[in-house]
């Protein structure tokens, strides 16, 4: 489900709180079969194959990165710090070390920055929303892509008006590349009629515009099909205007390729027909164009 701001949404409020927040977590697991003591991780040898947790001989796992934003040594005289990290002492249930190593490792990565909720006003609620449902919404001129599940949901059905509460843990945001619009121009597929009332237009919309550098940054690419005054913007639509054998065919060309190829429509990362398709870094050989095209 996709919701835009000035269209969907009336504003996006954003609130942070840093009471968890924490760039080290020393965690304590529970106590094997045969032993007195619950384990630690301490002495035990982790590397992190992405290059950016450290575990210490100490059992402490740290995030260097995170400390360099919110160390209290952190001045302009000292802009990478090294120590004064914000440490938290956590339990859990893991009997091994290296399930232990995992769990903190979860923990960190949620806790090491600041927990973000979003305050969406709603202008126009889908009858089908849901708390724990899945959502997307885009602000342009915040330059804001969320995903985020309902966590509250209020409507007031004596002036249609409703807010909702997204919560931190499944939001991804980033920035809406203004090349998205171009994008959408660019993968327009016309079919006029004879007055232009039966027009059918085909949209992209993409947080990263319609090219895609390989720097670790994942993306959702969605479809809308205009056709008239309506939208189309998942399978079952399409295919009640278009037809059962109607589909919409991805196409990518890296760089250095002349010509386009075809994604398969059993892609795993294809969802809702192809209305959905998930872009992550691996995806991504150094520069790549992505389009689609609807057959019917």
């Amino acid at each position: 489900m996709y919701l835009r701001v000035d269209t969907d949404l009336n504003k996006i409020v954003t609130t942070s709180d840093i009471a968890d927040l924490c760039t080290a977590i020393a965690g304590t697991g529970g106590t094997p079969d045969g032993s007195n003591d619950p384990i630690t991780l301490k002495g035990y040898h982790w590397i992190d194959p992405n290059g950016r947790y450290v575990l210490g001989d100490d059992g402490v796992l740290r995030d260097p990165v995170a400390l360099r934003t919110w160390s209290r040594l952190l001045s302009n005289s000292n802009p990478d710090p090294k120590d004064a990290h914000i440490t938290r002492n956590k339990t859990y249930e893991a009997t091994s070390q290296a399930t232990l190593v995992q769990s903190v490792l979860s923990d960190l990565e949620k806790f090491n920055h600041p927990a973000v909720n979003y305050e969406v006003d709603i202008a126009k609620l889908p009858d089908n929303v849901n708390i724990g449902d899945t959502v997307y919404l885009v602000d342009e001129d915040e330059q804001l892509f969320l995903s985020a599940r309902v966590l509250e949901l209020t409507y007031s059905y004596s002036n249609e008006s409703g807010t909702a509460t997204l919560g931190d843990y499944l939001i991804e945001t980033s920035q809406i590349d203004p090349q998205y619009r171009a994008l959408a121009q660019e993968l327009a597929k016309q079919n006029k009629g004879k007055d232009g009332t039966d027009a059918v237009v085909l949209n992209v919309s993409s947080v990263n515009g319609n090219m895609f550098k390989n720097t670790g940054i994942s993306t959702i690419l969605t479809v809308s099909i205009s056709v008239g005054d309506s939208i189309l913007d998942t399978a079952e639509k399409m295919h009640e205007v278009f037809g059962a054998d109607a589909y919409l065919q991805w196409q990518v060309k890296n760089a250095g390729e002349l010509e386009f190829k075809d994604v398969s429509l059993t892609d795993t990362r294809l969802s809702d027909g192809g209305f959905l398709f998930a872009v992550s870094a691996a995806d991504v050989n150094n520069k790549s164009t992505f389009k689609c095209e609807l057959y019917y």
